[in-house]
């Protein structure tokens, strides 16, 4: 009758020793490695399995494959290699737990890599996260201007104030949607090494820094096609602002075939349009440009009438040039919603919601432009809110890291069905959306009032 407590003697004692400790670290780094990284600010949270480790031109992928559901796991991506250097590390702790911290050093040198990969190969998810960022912010705006009284979104948004931060195509840009996850599962491996390490402290740090150095050296392969693109692009923007048209020219093309995912980013047709409309050429990226200074200009139908004739063209000349340069089709997206913003400022709502189906239509990647149609109905319309539920309810389940903005779409919901004297719904929707955020001290006010009200 004595055995459960031998078992659990044994157990104990295994869990407590040496290798047991060694690999309950291991297996605190495979759930690091399984988390999310990347913060977006509407979709949830991206794990390193779904980005390619070399960038996503490198893998054949978009932005948005890997930005919105369904997400493909990758085997040359950043979580993949994570698992094999931990079973790697699991394998030589089981055998001589002494040395593990050679384990801990593989770990370190991974995830500097990884980091890299990360925050530098990514570009164009960047600029993805920057527009749903943007689109936040807008969705937050349309919801305040149409709720009565308005909406108060008071918690903190998830990436709001250091997106805002950082200008548009910083390198460092990725830094701000990156999880704790990331630095805290570089602090363990540093600690792990220090620990682990026989002999007197300048010996500690002295084997750290040479895995430091193998894991810099490994970040900089990783990364190095985008850190060299980074310098031609800075050097080409440098040429243009002295007038060297040529020498910008020859520098841009130069970041172009080191990384040709930068082909796809806003930036780079506005550059290369600059270039070639300074030079009288009547290349797509000129026309592109022109589109550009009348966006600049409020000139919004102009803008979006450009782009549409140059997208035609292009798919009518060669269809794979068009697919290929996705930044078009983004950039008729956001024009098209601009102009839906300014004709809803002007109440002409019609119009503003027929701009963003338009936008749809163009970018069906962006699905989150839905609840603006959404929050547009529920003010104007009152007899249906079934359709606009049909609307809201696929999304909700994709705000799974937004609490703030998922309780006051079901606060809106509920609104709908209140003015189409539906109350059991409504109710159940102000519940929902009081379960969904409601602190102790920054009330759901929308919900709750909704609930005192009936």
């Amino acid at each position: 009758m004595l055995w459960p407590l031998a078992f659990t003697s044994q157990v104990l004692t295994l869990l407590l020793s040496r290798r047991g400790l060694c690999l309950g670290f291991l297996a605190v780094m495979a759930l690091l490695t399984n988390m999310g990284w990347l913060r977006p600010p509407l979709s949830d949270d991206i794990r390193n399995f779904h980005l390619p480790l070399l960038g996503c031109a490198a893998q054949g992928l978009t932005a948005s494959a890997v930005l919105y559901r369904p997400r493909a796991f990758i085997c040359l991506s950043p979580g993949a290699l994570m698992l094999v250097l931990i079973a790697v590390g699991a394998i030589v702790v089981w055998r001589k737990p002494e040395r593990f911290q050679v384990a801990a050093g593989l770990l370190l040198c991974g995830v500097l890599g990884c980091l890299a990969s990360i925050v530098f190969n990514h570009p164009e998810l960047v600029e993805q996260l920057d527009r749903q960022h943007e689109q936040r912010r807008q969705l937050v705006s349309l919801m305040g201007s149409t709720a009565a009284p308005p909406v108060r979104i008071t918690d903190t948004p998830r990436v709001e104030q250091a997106a805002d931060e950082a200008p548009p195509g910083a390198l460092l840009q990725s830094l701000v949607y990156l999880r704790t996850h990331g630095l805290l599962a570089l602090w363990l491996p540093v600690l792990a090494c220090l620990l682990s390490t026989k002999g007197p402290l300048h010996r500690r740090l002295g084997y750290l820094g040479l895995w430091c150095l193998a894991g810099v050296l490994f970040a900089g392969g990783v990364s190095s096609r985008r850190l060299s693109a980074e310098w031609q692009w800075e050097q080409a923007v440098q040429a243009d602002r002295r007038g060297a048209v040529e020498a910008a020219e020859r520098h841009a093309r130069a970041a172009l075939e080191r990384f040709p995912e930068l082909a796809r980013l806003e930036r780079t047709w506005a550059l290369l349009g600059k270039l070639d409309y300074r030079q009288g050429r009547s290349s797509p990226a000129a026309r592109c440009f022109c589109a550009f200074q009348m966006a600049h200009n409020k000139k919004l139908r102009q803008a979006i009438g450009e782009i549409d004739d140059l997208m035609r063209e292009l798919g009518t000349r060669d269809s794979a040039l068009s697919t290929q340069h996705s930044a078009l089709r983004s950039l008729l997206a956001d024009l098209e919603s601009e102009l839906g913003f300014n004709l809803f400022h002007q109440e002409h709502f019609q119009g503003a919601e027929n701009a963003w189906c338009r936008a749809l239509e163009r970018d069906p990647a962006q699905v989150f432009r839905r609840l603006f149609v959404a929050t547009l109905r529920a003010r104007v319309d009152h007899d249906d809110p079934e359709a606009i539920a049909a609307v809201v309810d696929p999304l909700l389940d994709r705000l799974t890291g937004d609490r703030t903005l998922r309780a006051a779409l079901l606060a809106m919901l509920g609104d709908s069905y209140f003015r189409a004297g539906q109350f059991s719904k409504a109710r159940a929707r102000y519940e929902e959306s009081m379960d969904t955020y409601n602190l102790p001290k920054r009330v759901n006010y929308r919900a709750q009032r909704g609930l005192v009200g009936m």
